[in-house]
This record gives structure tokens, C-alpha cells and sequence, in this order.
């Protein structure tokens, strides 16, 4: 019997959960909306059943907590026998997993990942998903492991696994019973000889075993036949055939929920981009797709943005990690970290990641650790850190406009002027200085002279520009002694 497994996409409204048909041609196409954030939708299925068939039977599905979904049910991969037609159903499930967010493999709990061939199996999808997909696109992969047939009761604590209790007597009660931990421990082997004192082929052990070797996973043991018995919404052809396959089916294990994986999952999707961002922006530049990254970085949002700022500007010692989710933390501080290309950790280049959306907001907001590491900086790095911030935020953030007029005399001259910046370079404040730099006559004009003052005011504050007089300031520009009409006088 081959291995199947189902493909869920979750949707977080219920109404993007429907599936759309498509006549004349019986083709089913299972997705989101364009704009139901980066990731995309399931294109066309191909049409199964016999030809000719006149009508689709479209529901709404819904997990046991609440959780809207689409269903994709692929055909798994073959068994490692088999090498005629079911040969291609490992290349189908590869392709269409690729599609959707979560990807659920269904496994005999008694037999769970027994063979190789299984763990390989399910060791390439993953690896395949993850590099080819999530790595690349920024798209979040979450994976789960159904363990059927599983009717004995388990419960589940939190979604790092499952610890296992029985309702029996015995030996076997008492090890279900005990410690997590005490059972995640691999056999004592002595002499090629399994030395534990306590046999470990029970359903427990085996949902333990299938913990162990994918620590990572969600593990949702699952009893179908209890649960077409004890619904009352079920076919009773259906409930005939359950009594008779399995006459004794519990009430254990009858729940489907899917809340898990919707937790936190905003802050997860942008934890990947992040990662998949910074890995394009690696050394390999084989693997760079500057439109792949474009449409990451539109989709960052400010938490997201602020901590790749800061990161990038090495402002990390003064600025709390629990403002931002602990996803996004985790993505960032290796690269945050890093001097040099380690471990596959580069150093954070702003020159390579350009301008960001919410970059002008998160210099604002932070504005106070920024500053306070420009001014740690040495003379000769502050040119530097001036122009990683023209990069990240743009010419327009009046937070970089403040880092550009605070840089010291020697380390302005690296820079270009702002009275020979170019439209593009320059943000709306040194436009005055363009305009003066082109006709010095414009200063004898009362209302630029009034346009200077509220743009000083704008940067430095009512109190720093109170005693400052504005024609002292555009004659110190003149005679280079200011690099700007907008520069701070101390």
C-alpha cells in the first residue's frame, strides 16, 4: 500500500476557504486572492474522475477548532517496489506540496517511519520544499505527521509533542505515565544488544520514536474510525462499515485541530522572508533574483524592518529583543552577529538590500539607539554609517538627514553636498540647498528664508533653533564653513 499524506492550505478567513470550479473543463482551482499576502495561490488541478463528469461538489471545511482550510488530497509517493505508473506520484507530490502551507504526511501509527525507505522519503519532501520553495520565495513550510489508527488515548502537551498516558494497568500504563523526557531516550545497546528493561513496541513508543526522529514536527495522533462512530452528522453506510472494520474503535484520538499552526503566523511568514532575504543577499550570487527579493522586502513589516535597520547599523546592545516577536529575533541575529561569511552567515551589507519600505519609520522610532551608536562610531566610520542609511531608508528620512548634518568636517568631504546632489540623491530638505546653490539671490526672498527656518525647526527641534538666526546660517553655507543651510549650529 503506498503512503499518502494530505496538503493543507490555511486560510485565515473562512471565506477564502471555498474551492472555485471551472467549466467546461472539470479543473478545480484551489486558492487565495492575489493580494492574501507573498504567497501566492494553487493554480488549476488537473481533472480526475471519469470523462464527462457534470457536476463538483464544492464544502466549505473547517478544523474541530475553528480553522478554515483547503484540502489537497495527493496521491503520497510509491512504495520502493514499485516502478511502473505509481513511480510518478512521488514527482506530483513533490510539485503540488510546493503549493500549499502545510503539509501533512498520514502514517500508520504502529508502523511510523519503521522502514528507510519512509524516512527518506519524507526527509526529501522536506528538504526539497524548503530549498527549493521556502528558501528561494520566503514562503513558510510548516509540517505535520498524522499517525492513524491510533486509538488509545494520548495527550498531547503543547505543540513540542506529544507525552503519552494510558488508561490500562501494568508495566505499560506506568512507562506511559511517566516522564517525557525519560521515554525520549534512545535503547541502551550492549554488545549489539537492546539492554532496556522494558519492551518498546507499544503505540506509545511508537508516536515517541516518530518524536525523536522529527523533533520539529507537529504529531497529531488521529482515530478515523472513532470518529465516523461517535459523529452523528456521519453516513450511516459509513458508520456500518467502521463497525464492522473496527468494531472496537474508541473515543480517543476523534479531534482534528489545526489552530497550531495559525499561532503566531504572521511573525513566522516574516521570520522566513527574512531569512530567505538575507540568503539571496549572500555571497552566492548565482542564487541572487532581485525581483524575488523586491517582493520580499514589500512585504516586511515595520518589526521586521526595524530589526534587519538596526541589525545592519550594529545598534543591537541597547535595543530590547522583546519588542519584536522571538521569530524574527532568531532569523536576524546570526547575520546580526556575523564579521564575515560563517556558517553560512554573512555580513549584513546595506549597499546590496537597498531600500526598504518601513525604514524611515524604524530610524524614527529608534532614533535614540541609532544616534547613540553613530556617536560611539569612530570619525573615519561615520561617512559609513551616514551612507548605509541613505541605502536603507532613502534620501527623504529626516532621521538620516540629522545623521548627514551631525557628521563631522573631515567626514562630510567623502560625501557629496548636498548642494550638488542630484534630484535623486537629495530628500525634499536639501532641495533649499540646491535652489541656493543655483541662484544665491533666493536667500534676499523672505518666504524661502521662512521655508529654511521651519525645515531647521523640523530637524533640530523649537528649543536647539530658538537664538539660532537663519542669515547667519545660509552665510556660513556660503563661505563653506556649513555644508548645508540646514546644518546644526552649536
Amino acid at each position: 500500500s503506498r503512503l499518502e499524506f494530505l496538503v493543507l492550505e490555511l486560510l485565515v478567513r473562512r471565506q477564502e476557504a471555498r474551492a472555485h470550479v471551472r467549466h467546461p473543463h472539470h479543473d478545480v482551482a484551489l486558492g487565495r486572492p492575489d493580494d492574501f499576502g507573498p504567497l501566492g495561490h494553487i493554480g488549476p488541478l488537473g481533472h480526475i474522475g471519469p470523462p464527462g463528469l457534470a457536476e463538483w461538489k464544492c464544502a466549505d471545511i473547517t478544523s474541530d477548532d475553528g480553522v478554515a482550510l483547503c484540502v489537497v488530497d495527493l496521491p503520497g509517493v510509491a512504495d520502493a517496489e514499485n516502478t511502473g505508473t505509481e513511480s510518478n506520484f512521488t514527482e506530483m507530490t513533490l510539485k503540488w506540496a510546493a503549493e500549499c502551507d502545510v503539509v501533512v504526511w498520514v502514517t500508520d501509527v504502529r508502523t511510523c517511519f519503521l522502514t528507510t525507505h519512509e524516512k527518506l522519503e519524507y526527509e526529501k519532501l522536506k528538504a526539497t520544499t524548503m530549498r527549493d520553495v521556502a528558501q528561494r520565495e520566503g514562503r513558510l513550510f510548516q509540517f505535520c505527521v498524522v499517525l492513524t489508527k491510533c486509538d488509545v488515548e494520548v495527550t498531547k502537551t503543547g505543540s513540542a509533542g506529544a507525552s503519552a498516558s494510558a488508561a490500562s494497568t501494568g508495566a505499560s500504563a506506568q512507562r506511559a505515565k511517566g516522564a517525557l523526557s525519560a521515554l525520549y531516550r534512545a535503547p541502551q545497546i550492549k554488545k549489539g544488544e537492546i539492554v532496556s528493561e522494558h519492551e518498546e513496541t507499544t503505540v506509545y513508543d511508537c508516536i515517541l520514536r516518530a518524536k525523536r526522529m522529527f523533533p520539529d514536527d507537529h504529531m497529531i495522533p488521529f482515530n478515523a474510525f472513532g470518529r465516523i462512530l461517535t459523529r452523528n452528522d456521519a453516513s450511516e453506510t459509513l458508520k456500518a462499515l467502521a463497525a464492522r472494520l473496527a468494531p472496537g474503535a474508541g473515543k480517543h484520538n476523534i479531534q482534528l485541530d489545526m489552530k497550531w499552526a495559525t499561532e503566531d503566523l504572521h511573525e513566522r511568514r516574516q521570520a522566513q522572508m527574512l531569512r530567505s532575504i538575507l540568503w539571496h543577499l549572500g555571497p552566492t550570487e548565482a542564487e541572487y533574483n532581485e525581483d524575488k527579493v523586491d517582493a520580499m522586502k514589500a512585504h516586511l513589516d515595520e518589526d521586521s524592518t526595524a530589526a534587519l535597520v538596526l541589525a545592519v547599523l550594529g545598534v543591537k546592545d541597547s535595543v530590547h529583543p522583546k519588542e519584536w516577536h522571538r521569530a524574527i529575533v532568531e532569523a536576524i541575529e546570526p547575520y546580526a552577529n556575523a564579521r564575515d561569511t560563517h556558517d553560512g552567515h554573512h555580513k549584513l551589507n546595506a549597499r546590496a538590500l537597498g531600500v526598504l519600505q518601513h525604514a524611515p519609520a524604524a530610524a524614527a522610532k529608534y532614533e535614540r539607539d541609532i544616534r547613540a551608536r553613530y556617536e560611539s562610531s569612530a570619525d573615519s566610520r561615520k561617512a559609513d554609517f551616514v551612507t548605509d542609511m541613505f541605502c536603507l531608508c532613502g534620501p527623504s528620512c529626516i532621521v538620516t538627514t540629522r545623521m548627514y548634518l551631525l557628521l563631522p568636517f573631515g567626514a562630510s568631504l567623502r560625501l557629496v553636498p548636498p548642494r550638488a546632489m542630484s534630484s535623486v540623491q537629495h530628500g525634499a530638505l536639501f532641495e533649499l540647498d540646491v535652489q541656493y546653490s543655483k541662484n544665491r539671490a533666493i536667500s534676499a526672498k523672505k518666504s524661502w528664508v521662512e521655508k529654511v527656518r521651519a525645515a531647521r525647526v523640523s530637524l533640530w527641534g523649537t528649543d536647539a533653533e530658538s537664538d539660532v538666526c537663519v542669515d547667519t546660517a545660509i552665510a556660513l553655507t556660503a563661505s563653506e564653513v556649513l555644508c548645508s543651510v540646514l546644518a546644526r549650529i552649536d
